[in-house]
């Protein structure tokens, strides 16, 4: 087969597989595992951003779509090259579940509305070949596809049990470098564009923020070990936000487990709030 063909191959087998999660023009996308999403209902919003960790593996900008309602996150990002050309695509996909916290402070009532995430999906086209992962939060488990078929199932239970289908653990082991194309284009842009809250911010104690002996702890589940830890600790902060900070002031760092080497991992991190003589926000 010549070059020219196989690359038009590739390009028809990319546009096929990513024309199935964003078809209907952008009116219902149809995300992975057979989950919808109305684009239609939702703002929309398309940036271009420089890459940072991708760049190792020639990734140099994302052309980023973007689309949220009220308990759903959307991005589907463009890979391109030094050139500007595509060279790959990722679509990702989270579902939050709502918790309304509401705290007193010297006579004043504060409610805080905090997104826990419970279920994502991502996908990877990498120069032919194709990856998805749906990642069940709330139970520990990823369900994942390579090139359009199911392959199997990993799940972790962090600091008490791991399992890994063989057929899953092989595919870690062949194509870890798609594996961690798609962490760190998930991280890149989980940084370029974060999800609040990340870190502890914007408190006014006069003295530097204090600890209140209050702990919290949170688990987080990636396709490798730093994804992971890095969801464990946006949930952590996001359940240390009180009237005083937006995130935790301490932690311990993440305590994670992986199904298959360092791959399909469950972190748990464990924080302290902040506090002092008066609010902040």
């Amino acid at each position: 087969m010549s070059t020219s063909l196989r690359e038009a191959f590739s390009e028809l087998r990319r546009r096929e597989f990513f024309g199935r999660l964003v078809a209907g023009g952008g009116a219902a996308a149809a995300s992975l595992f057979g989950f919808t999403f109305d684009a239609a209902a939702h703002d929309e919003r398309i940036t271009l951003v420089g890459a940072a960790l991708a760049r190792m593996f020639g990734i140099v900008t994302y052309r980023v779509r973007q689309n949220a309602s009220s308990d759903t996150t959307r991005i589907v990002a463009e890979l391109l090259n030094q050139s500007g050309q595509i060279v790959g695509e990722f679509v990702r996909t989270r579902y939050f579940r709502k918790n309304v916290v509401e705290e007193y402070v010297k006579g004043q009532e504060f409610k805080h509305t905090k997104l826990i995430l419970k279920r994502q999906n991502q996908a990877l086209e990498w120069r032919g070949e194709t990856f998805e992962v749906d990642t069940d939060v709330l139970a520990g488990t990823f369900d994942v596809k390579y090139d359009n078929r199911w392959i199997g199932k990993a799940s972790v239970d962090p600091g008490k049990s791991q399992r890994c289908d063989p057929t899953l653990a092989a595919l870690a082991n062949d194509r870890s470098q798609l594996l961690r194309i798609a962490e760190v284009v998930g991280r890149d842009l989980d940084q370029l564009l974060p999800p609040p809250p990340r870190i502890a911010e914007g408190c006014c104690c006069p003295d530097g923020i204090g600890c209140y002996n209050i702990e919290h702890w949170c688990s987080g589940f990636g396709v490798t070990r730093t994804s992971a830890c890095d969801s464990a600790t946006d949930c952590m902060n996001s359940d240390c936000w009180n009237s005083y900070c937006i995130g935790c002031c301490a932690s311990t760092g993440c305590n994670c487990d992986c199904a298959a080497g360092d791959f399909f991992c469950g972190c748990v991190n464990n924080g302290w709030s902040c506090g002092c003589d008066r609010h902040c926000i």
